[in-house]
């Protein structure tokens, strides 16, 4: 657990870092969150009332359904603006968070002042990286696709010959679906380290998904505990903080948030600690032993100027 304590450590000296994520997290949250309970309430009374109708007959299934859309019109758009500043959010936060982090474990320090340039210098990477990963999941979806395909046409056949056929068929289905999500987790921590690879060595996008499975597959099993681990304390925070002050229009939304960001940040750091581990330091060490050294994050005076 040496990676994940040294993250903590990086976290407790670089807090003010973290800053960038947390507005990533909370303005679109309060966008979303922006509709008052009683708008909503109100809302919910009127599609209630028109399904009353259909059930009388006063109204018809397609008419419920138009309405219904329509009252949730200003909804639905708070959640594309959301998404929209989401995405415009990520592609400035995230490749600019990776860089001042990369640049804190490998000279010492960072602040600030880094996150422009480090935008400039990662930011093309992130949109390589984002279209590399969307076509990688692209044709992941389409085998996924063409393997349902074949267990239903498998179904269909097996239906009309023998009913014995057909449970054994089932079993064969349920594998199968077993296998897929294994895969697509798998897929998920192989290339976990794909973007770090980019920023840590500058890497193009087909090198660094190489080196990402690599060092994924030497040290597999703590990156799945200990990024789950992280998201879990994260979420457990945050909804513990979120119930007892939903009532406080926006206060919940961003109080939660805090845990959430916080939790982005501290996986950030991890897998730059482990990739800087295993790729650049080259040391096939168990961390438990001799993780990175935690005063290499030594203290620089105008680092948050």
């Amino acid at each position: 657990m040496k990676y994940l304590e040294n993250a903590f450590k990086f976290f407790g000296k670089y807090l003010l870092l973290s800053i960038p994520l947390l507005i990533l997290v909370t303005i679109p949250n309060v966008i979303q969150g922006s509709t008052d309970r009683d708008t909503v309430t109100e809302m919910s009374y009127q599609i209630e009332n028109l399904s009353l109708k259909v059930t009388r007959g006063e109204l018809t299934s397609e008419d419920f359904l138009i309405m219904t859309l329509d009252i949730l019109k200003p909804l639905f758009m708070l959640m594309i603006i959301a998404q929209i500043v989401s995405l415009v959010l990520r592609l400035i936060i995230i490749p600019s968070t990776y860089g001042v982090v990369n640049k804190a474990l490998k000279e010492g320090y960072a602040g600030f002042d880094d996150f422009l340039p480090q935008l400039g210098n990662n930011l093309l990477k992130y949109i390589i990286y984002g279209i590399a990963n969307f076509v990688l999941w692209l044709i992941i979806s389409i085998i996924i696709a063409i393997i349902a395909a074949l267990i239903l046409f498998l179904f269909i056949g097996l239906g009309q010959i023998s009913g014995p056929l057909v449970g054994f068929a089932i079993v064969i289905s349920v594998l199968l679906g077993v296998v897929i999500v294994l895969g697509i987790i798998a897929v998920c921590y192989f290339t976990i380290y794909w973007f770090p690879a980019m920023v840590a060595e500058d890497l193009g996008v087909i090198s660094a998904l190489k080196k990402s499975i690599e060092v994924s597959k030497s040290y597999f099993w703590p990156t799945v505990g200990i990024t789950l681990l992280i998201s879990f304390m994260g979420w457990v925070v945050s909804v513990s903080v979120a119930f007892p002050l939903g009532l406080i229009p926006y206060m919940g939304v961003v109080v939660s948030s805090i845990p959430t960001a916080i939790a982005q940040f501290l996986t950030i750091v991890f897998l730059m600690l482990v990739y800087r581990d295993k790729a650049i330091n080259a040391q096939p060490q168990d961390d438990g032993i001799n993780g990175s050294d935690p005063n290499e994050f030594r203290s620089n005076p105008h680092e948050f100027i």
